[in-house]
C-alpha cells in the first residue's frame, strides 16, 4: 500500500513537472529571436477524432519543431501561417482536416502548399470509422473535445442513427479519396501513420516521425489521454441494433 502511495506521488510530481515544461517550452517559441524562414513545413492531414490533438501535442513536445494546432479554423492567411519564426524552429505545421476540401480557402492553402513549398504529410488514420463517428457524437453532447484525464465524463453512452451512421461513413471514405488523389498526385513527401499502431507504440512512431521532418529525435510526451477506452457496447445504446443492420455491408467489421 505504502509503496502504490509513494508511485502514485511520485507519478503527480512529474505530471505537473511535465505541464510547467511544455509550458514553459510553448513561451520560448514564441520568442521574436533571430527570426527566419527556414524551416520544414508539414501537414497533419486526417478526420477529426483520428488522433490529429494527440499527435499535434507530441510534436510540440519537441524543442525545434512548432505545431500550430488547428490554425486553419479561423486563420486562412500563408503569409501569417508562415511567417518568420525563432532561428531554434527547424518544422512548422498545422492541421488539415480532410473536411476542410470544401471550403475554397481552405483548399486552395492546400493547393499553394503543394504546388509551392516542399511540404512533408503525416498523414493519420484510424481503421475504424465507427469509433471516429462515436468519438464525435460524444464529444459533441459532452463538450469535452480532449483531456489530460482518461474519460473524465459520466454520461457519455449515445444513441446512433443507423442511416446518419452510414452516411457518415461514406463522406469520411469520399472526403479520403478526394483528399488523398488530390496529395498524391503532388508528389509531396507522406509518412502515414495508423491511430491503433500509433496509441499502441507511440515512441516508435514519434521517432519515425521526427526522422521524416529531418529533426534529432528525442522522446515525446503528451498530457492527452485517451477519452473513450470503453466498448463500444458499452458507449452506444443501441448497439445490437446498429450491427444488425450494418452485418455483410463493407462496414461491419468495425463491430467489434
Amino acid at each position: 500500500m505504502i509503496i502504490l502511495l509513494k508511485i502514485q506521488i511520485y507519478q503527480f510530481k512529474m505530471q505537473k513537472f511535465l505541464r510547467i515544461y511544455l509550458f514553459l517550452l510553448s513561451k520560448i517559441k514564441q520568442i521574436p529571436l533571430f527570426q527566419k524562414k527556414n524551416y520544414q513545413i508539414f501537414i497533419i492531414l486526417g478526420h477529426p477524432r483520428t488522433g490529429t490533438s494527440l499527435l499535434h501535442t507530441y510534436l510540440n513536445a519537441h524543442p525545434q519543431l512548432l505545431s500550430l494546432n488547428e490554425a486553419l479554423s479561423d486563420n486562412t492567411n500563408l503569409s501569417t501561417l508562415l511567417s518568420p519564426k525563432p532561428f531554434f524552429i527547424k518544422a512548422i505545421g498545422f492541421k488539415f482536416f480532410y473536411e476542410y476540401i470544401k471550403n475554397e480557402d481552405k483548399q486552395l492553402i492546400l493547393f499553394n502548399l503543394l504546388k509551392n513549398w516542399e511540404v512533408k504529410i503525416i498523414n493519420i488514420k484510424r481503421k475504424n470509422l465507427l469509433r471516429v463517428y462515436v468519438s464525435l457524437l460524444i464529444a459533441e453532447k459532452t463538450h469535452e473535445w480532449s483531456s489530460i484525464e482518461p474519460h473524465t465524463k459520466k454520461n457519455k453512452t449515445i444513441e446512433i442513427n443507423p442511416l446518419e451512421c452510414e452516411k457518415a461513413f461514406y463522406n469520411y471514405k469520399s472526403l479520403e479519396k478526394i483528399v488523398d488523389e488530390f496529395v498524391t498526385q503532388s508528389n509531396a513527401k507522406i509518412i502515414e501513420i495508423e491511430y491503433e499502431s500509433y496509441t499502441e507504440f507511440p515512441d516508435l512512431y514519434n521517432y519515425k516521425i521526427l526522422k521524416f521532418l529531418g529533426l534529432n529525435p528525442i522522446k515525446l510526451h503528451s498530457l492527452l489521454k485517451k477519452q473513450n477506452p470503453e466498448s463500444l457496447e458499452n458507449l452506444i445504446s443501441n448497439y445490437s441494433e446498429l450491427k444488425e443492420y450494418f452485418k455483410n455491408s463493407e462496414f461491419e467489421s468495425y463491430f467489434e
